[in-house]
């Protein structure tokens, strides 16, 4: 994707951009799915559908798909290859100028996504817990 009028570094420029983009956009849709209230609508339907064949063997891709939806890496690596085979790919011109296939930049983004989305998530994670520390901290003092 070259710019009208733009060199090497403003075409890099924006392929970061359209890279961190893509990142930012799974790992929130992963997020908003998995954690947010929002995400109640997806992941409610598949807990009553595990919960009806618990005990069978219908009930194990209910079982997978409720503890995929839970959990915002797992999901993001899914999206992530998703929105890559639509065409919002940010490795799919660098993957093909070296002479790979497409398939390799879809797997190449979901796996981006994936490993992008844990460290987000972990890091969110351990701010909660600190606040959550800080918090308690703050009600010992006041006592």
């Amino acid at each position: 994707m070259a710019l009208a009028g733009g060199g090497a570094l403003q075409d890099r420029m924006l392929m970061s951009m359209l890279a961190i983009f893509f990142l930012l956009a799974v790992y929130g849709l992963a997020n908003s799915i998995a954690v947010l209230k929002a995400g109640k609508m997806v992941r409610n339907p598949l807990e009553a559908l595990a919960d009806f064949w618990a005990g069978s063997l219908w009930g194990l891709p209910w079982r997978f798909l409720v503890a995929l939806v839970k959990c915002p890496p797992c999901l993001s690596f899914w999206i992530g290859m998703a929105a890559s085979w639509q065409g919002f790919s940010p490795s799919r011109d660098v993957i093909l100028a070296r002479g790979g296939q497409e398939w390799m930049a879809i797997a190449m983004d979901g796996l981006a996504a994936c490993g992008a989305s844990w460290i987000l998530h972990v890091a969110a994670m351990r701010m909660c817990i600190g606040i959550e520390k800080i918090l308690d901290v703050e009600k010992v003092k006041e006592v």
